[in-house]
């Protein structure tokens, strides 16, 4: 694969439309955010209820630099569920506790042009790693010497590593030294190859983002044929996002609707949506009750079968409940809130 290729066909429109779920239930340990999302102009009714919030939702209100409310987004759209990976809540933590602080230095870097390393190292805050940072970094438009600063975390890196493209040669693996070190040089390679590609920087971050998840996180065999184009599009289309399923085995992706339905892809052309009524029914029906997944009479799978469908999704869907907040991952069994 070419790095023209993998680009083609994502228009930036696709880039800024990409969103996340504000889901309050995953952000219940941050006693300071519901303040801040009012400061970055959210109502009462938004911050209980929750909202969605795309790149461009983002881009807009933290290049005002009002006031620290806007940095506060940027975690709320980059760790929907509320932790920077294996439950590490430290990165949001630093970027709540220290967004005034934040927004006073995007300012005093505005304009500045400095080499990428000497706008990371004006940030010098516990436990703000360089994947949030730089996403505050690019939603602040700011621009080093080297280019637009981009987003640049695991996912990139992984793309990069896995495919050697030419526009940036042999890549290192994902680390926190290595990807200090390398910073520079993505903002540099990437702002040459949209050049050359006639595009824009972010449109570049965003398929490296999506390729890497796609890769997933180990290189092995997978068990069975690869999946071809066609089906990799199925899974990455507009408006899904992927994930793994309940055994972490393999992947699909998922939408949510404004009026909260869920729509399942998964395997070659698999599809199925369970309907906001059906959604409501099912938690009514679970409350305050720990579910297992798929044995017996009142599992998951057996009101799946009754209520929605008799193709086997529970493993599809287990794993969105848990990321919308519908329910928690409790050993093998759901448990839902009362």
């Amino acid at each position: 694969m070419t790095l023209q290729e993998l680009v083609k066909g994502v228009a930036a429109e696709e880039v800024s439309s990409q969103a996340f779920r504000y889901m309050p239930k995953n952000w219940a340990a941050f006693p300071n955010l519901p303040g801040l999302l009012s400061a970055a102009g959210y109502g009462q009714a938004q911050i209980d209820a929750g909202f969605t919030l795309s790149r461009s939702d983002v881009r807009t209100v933290v290049q005002r630099l009002g006031g620290p409310g806007g940095v506060a987004l940027v975690p709320v759209w980059g760790y929907p569920r509320g932790v920077a990976g294996q439950g590490n809540r430290k990165p949001l933590a630093a970027v709540f506790d220290n967004a005034e602080l934040i927004t006073t230095t995007l300012i005093q870097c505005l304009g500045r042009q400095w080499p990428a390393s000497r706008v990371v190292d004006a940030f010098a805050i516990p436990h703000l790693g360089l994947s949030t940072l730089s996403k505050i970094l690019y939603f602040a438009g700011l621009e080093s010497a080297e280019g637009p600063l981009l987003i640049y975390d695991q996912m990139v890196m992984r793309a990069l590593h896995h495919h050697a493209f030419d526009e940036y040669g042999p890549w290192p693996a994902y680390g926190a030294g290595q990807q200090s070190a390398s910073y520079g040089r993505f903002v540099a390679c990437t702002a040459q190859a949209a050049r050359a590609l006639h595009c824009t920087p972010d449109v570049i971050e965003y398929a490296l983002f999506r390729e890497g998840q796609r890769l997933g996180p180990a290189v092995k065999a997978a068990p069975s044929a690869p999946a071809g184009v066609a089906d990799d599009r199925w899974l990455h289309a507009r408006g899904f996002t992927v994930e793994l399923t309940w055994a972490r085995r393999s992947q699909f992706s998922y939408r949510v609707s404004g009026a909260g339905a869920i729509t399942l892809r998964f395997g070659r052309q698999g599809e199925c949506t369970i309907s906001s009524d059906q959604v409501a029914a099912l938690k009514a029906a679970f409350r305050g009750c720990e579910v297992p997944l798929t044995t017996g009479p009142h599992s998951l799978r057996a009101w799946l079968e009754q209520h929605v469908t008799m193709v086997r999704i529970t493993s599809y869907l287990a794993p969105v409940l848990v990321i919308l907040g519908h329910a928690e991952h409790q050993g093998r069994y759901l448990k839902f809130p009362n």
